[in-house]
């Protein structure tokens, strides 16, 4: 167990790893967006296609990790521990970032965009506080707070871990594919822009397409840690074919992406949110195991 506890650990940290890389290749990338903060002239289509292929999982795996623990620290700590912890390390650190340090990359986007900033006082309460509002890369922060307390809320439901280890069920992963690529058809059908972001009462800040798809896996990783399915080694056999169907759905991702541009309508959008969704679930399962 010891071992296995250190391998989550190192999954969650090489995952925060390729975040950052996603990051950093978007100043080298072809077609870097134009809010982007520094873009090299000296682009790449190499970039462009490590974007396109780390924007798809990374997050997934992070909230599926934090899911998967929630429970074991809820257990350990009781409710008042457990909400208190996550207000220490959670939700302290979002208010400041978001209220302290995302003004700058608002101000640096808007100066990308060839926007006048103004002095910074009349930018904080004027710009940041309206149009040009973002939460940077603290809103990972406000999405996680918020499905933790959705987990304490829920959490009698889910009960004691079972006694002993099954398997991996892959009709539950398969309803839960299959429950986010509904979310995903659904909101991409008011909002066909699968990259928007949306702010809620400049409180949460989020991309509403992939909101869906990421409580769900957060959920997964509650259920998976329930039924203790990582516990023991997977044959080599199922391992190697959730990998290989991981790395065929990354492939149609990007291919996709790249083909059908960043709108998308009806059978477009329904099979883009399909793969999308599926890559995003069968690589995160793929490194769990």
């Amino acid at each position: 167990m010891g071992e296995r506890f250190y391998f989550w650990d190192r999954m969650r940290i090489w995952s925060v790893y390729a975040v950052l890389l996603l990051h950093a290749g978007m100043t080298y990338m072809v077609g870097a967006p134009a809010w982007w903060y520094v873009i090299d002239r000296n682009h790449s289509l190499f970039f462009l296609y490590l974007v396109l292929l780390l924007d798809i999982f990374p997050m997934s795996v992070l909230f599926f990790v934090a899911g998967h623990f929630a429970p074991a620290t809820l257990h350990g700590r009781g409710k008042t521990g457990f909400l208190i912890g996550k207000i220490r390390r959670i939700a302290v650190p979002w208010i400041i970032g978001v209220l302290f340090v995302a003004p700058f990359f608002s101000a640096a986007s808007m100066r990308s965009l060839g926007y006048p900033v103004g002095n910074p006082v009349t930018f904080y309460t004027t710009l940041f506080f309206g149009p040009a509002y973002q939460q940077g890369v603290y809103w990972f922060l406000g999405v996680l707070l918020l499905f933790f307390l959705l987990f304490l809320l829920l959490s009698p439901f889910f009960g004691e871990q079972d006694a002993e280890t099954t398997p991996i069920n892959g009709c539950v992963v398969l309803l839960c594919w299959i429950a986010s690529v509904a979310l995903y058809y659904g909101v991409g059908s008011v909002q066909p822009n699968i990259d928007a972001w949306l702010n809620v009462g400049f409180v949460l800040y989020f991309q509403q397409l992939r909101i869906g798809g990421y409580l769900l896996i957060f959920f997964l990783g509650v259920y998976a840690w329930k039924k203790r399915w990582f516990e023991l080694r997977p044959s080599k056999a199922l391992a190697l074919g959730v990998l290989l169907s991981a790395l065929v759905l990354l492939c149609a991702t990007v291919l996709l992406r790249l083909k059908l541009g960043g709108e998308l309508r009806g059978l477009s959008l329904l099979l883009y949110g399909a793969v999308h969704q599926g890559a995003a679930f069968l690589t995160t399962i793929a490194a769990a195991l």
